[in-house]
């Protein structure tokens, strides 16, 4: 098999697995918003810009096909949307996920450096996009700034999804041993967290390196519209990947939405606490009375954090 076979046939791969993500996604969508009565109505808005968002890039990603497929001479605009949209979901999601740490670990000050990572990804990004379009329209070489920027941005996501993977399961595990009953889908939901972070870690990784080859290897230096067919299929190897990457960010969303419902719905019988038994309980083991209300406090918070997951 020849390398412009290989390569078109793995963007048609990855056009596959996009759109099994995309139904995925789809009707975690459709069971969130039907279970949903109890969510704030910013989260429900929430959800409803990622799900319109999602399908925007999926008919983004359906039109770029053409183009791999030998219809049309330059999928300049799909590319540069599919990038605009992928980058509004992400600020979206991992917005959620940054607010959901920030709650879980008492408003730790340690989100305030994940925000300022995740904005210096956000701005090397738009950089970049810019850069790209500036090269088109003058038809001039695809410069090192830009290809600098590539690396850069694609890092920042690495190392932004790690972050917040690793947090989320640091404070999850952390209060779930707090919690008077710890609870297997607590243990489920982080286990959910590390993965969706490795999955989305190595991702990124992948579009690093073929984004290198595509630029070093290949020797990618210029805009100029060429003729379609498999020769340029090559240039843009790490383009299939990229559309990868919105799918699997609006899925662990919606994934992590209908957990929380699936845990409330677990905890139906609320733990109630007696003072009284409480304190006298930890007296008789002979602890004092500040010692007793301490670990009161303790357990109580344990038990409003569920609200919280």
């Amino acid at each position: 098999m020849s390398f412009e076979a290989l390569v078109d046939n793995s963007f048609l791969k990855c056009f596959a697995i996009g759109g099994i993500l995309y139904g995925i996604t789809v009707a975690q969508a459709y069971h969130y918003f039907r279970t949903s009565r109890e969510d704030a109505a910013w989260m429900k808005w929430l959800a409803s810009a990622v799900i319109f968002l999602e399908t925007a890039h999926m008919v983004v990603y359906i039109k770029q096909i053409d183009y791999y497929r030998g219809f049309r001479s330059h999928p300049f605009w799909t590319i540069t949307t599919a990038y605009a949209l992928e980058i509004v979901i992400e600020i979206l999601v991992n917005g959620f996920y940054i607010y959901r740490i920030w709650m879980l670990s008492k408003k730790t000050p340690l989100v305030i450096g994940i925000v300022l990572i995740f904005i210096a990804r956000i701005v090397t990004f738009l950089l970049w996009l810019v850069g790209i379009i500036i090269s088109v329209r003058s038809r001039s070489e695809y410069g090192r700034f830009v290809k600098l920027g590539f690396i850069a941005t694609t890092s920042l996501v690495i190392v932004i999804n790690t972050i917040i993977a690793a947090t989320m399961a640091f404070y999850l595990r952390q209060s779930n041993a707090k919690r008077p009953r710890p609870h297997s889908v607590v243990t489920w939901l982080l286990a959910y967290y590390v993965n969706t972070g490795a999955i989305l870690a190595s991702l990124s990784i992948a579009i690093l390196v073929t984004g290198c080859i595509t630029f070093y290897v290949y020797n990618f230096d210029t805009f100029a519209i060429q003729p379609p067919g498999p020769t340029v299929l090559r240039e843009f190897l790490y383009a299939g990947l990229w559309n990868l990457f919105a799918k699997v960010l609006a899925n662990s969303f919606f994934a992590v939405l209908n957990s929380r419902l699936m845990l409330r719905a677990k905890m139906d019988q609320p733990v109630v606490i007696d003072t009284n038994a409480f304190v006298q309980a930890q007296e008789s083991l002979g602890c004092s009375s500040e010692v007793s209300a301490i670990r009161f406090k303790i357990a109580t918070e344990a038990v409003e954090s569920t609200d919280q997951m």
